[in-house]
């Protein structure tokens, strides 16, 4: 299991729980938000490999996917939850009017073809922009805000399904070494981040609520970090940059520390950024639009 897959089943999650009633153009401007800070990097970035070594990286292709990033499916994620953002006034209309029976038959439904199908390898619901992936999280909060939750111990069930997340993880990865055996087609990703997402927003949501304007500067970067990270330039030399070792916790250590560093300077820039986008008025350009 890869945790980017919990932070992207939180966020979808988050926004379907404080979902409303919103007009068409709601959904337009939240977009804009998004695509404006996406394409803001993926030229960026364009530019700053361009300019490090032109001849290695310029390519019609890559100057093509940079320029259109969300066209070109440059960020899958984006993709999927621009498209559900589109669609989301009419599927919070539709679920608001579900009875919870019902309610609950399609978040089973959604979860064995969504999360479940994934685990072995049936990807027929979810290729592609990969929307099919984040309906189900979507949907599942704006059930528990509409219906609520109760878990009892949800912080035993948490380590419980992250201890059978790794000792399948281990499993499959000898299955893998030895074809033979018959398992190789399997995986965990989908169905166990699928419920410590589900586990972990429950928890928050039960605790103590507080407010700390630090918190808020950092969460309003962590999309700039997804967005640099997955961008074509940097994960092409990604690689370069990674580290390993046969001693696994020197490894998580060391990768901790470059992920700390990594998001440290993103928080730089994307507080500068924010600050451009202000100036120029970036984020109130389309509501000026919408009204003319």
């Amino acid at each position: 299991m890869t945790f980017g897959e919990v932070g992207v089943f939180l966020f979808v999650m988050i926004s379907g729980y404080f979902a409303k009633e919103a007009s068409r153009t709601w959904a337009i401007r939240q977009n804009w938000k998004v695509l404006s800070e996406v394409l803001f990097y993926s030229v960026a970035l364009m530019i700053v490999f361009f300019l490090i070594d032109f001849q290695k990286f310029f390519t019609i292709k890559n100057f093509i996917k940079s320029i259109f990033p969300f066209l070109t499916n440059q960020y899958w994620f984006v993709t999927a939850f621009v498209i559900l953002t589109f669609f989301s006034p009419f599927l919070y209309k539709l679920l608001n009017s579900l009875k919870q029976s019902d309610f609950v038959c399609l978040l089973i439904l959604l979860a064995i073809f969504g999360a479940f199908f994934i685990s072995i390898d049936n990807f027929s619901f979810t290729n592609q922009t990969q929307i099919g992936w984040i309906i189900f999280p979507y949907c599942f909060g704006v059930y528990i805000k509409k219906f609520k939750l109760n878990i009892t111990h949800p912080f035993i069930f948490l380590f419980l399904t992250l201890f059978l997340d790794y000792a399948i993880t281990i499993s499959l990865s000898y299955f893998a070494h030895n074809p033979k055996k018959g398992m190789a087609g399997l995986q965990v990703n989908g169905l166990f981040p699928l419920i410590l997402s589900i586990l972990i927003f429950y928890i928050f949501l039960n605790l103590k609520p507080f407010k700390k304007s630090w918190i808020n500067k950092i969460a309003s970067t962590v999309f700039a970090g997804y967005l640099v990270q997955s961008n074509l330039f940097v994960y092409s030399v990604w690689k370069y940059i990674t580290y390993t070792s046969s001693n696994i916790l020197k490894t998580n250590i060391i990768i901790i520390f470059y992920v700390c560093i990594f998001m440290l300077i993103v928080f730089l820039i994307d507080m500068g950024r924010q600050w451009i986008f202000k100036k120029l008025n970036i984020i109130d350009f389309i509501n000026k639009f919408l009204k003319n």
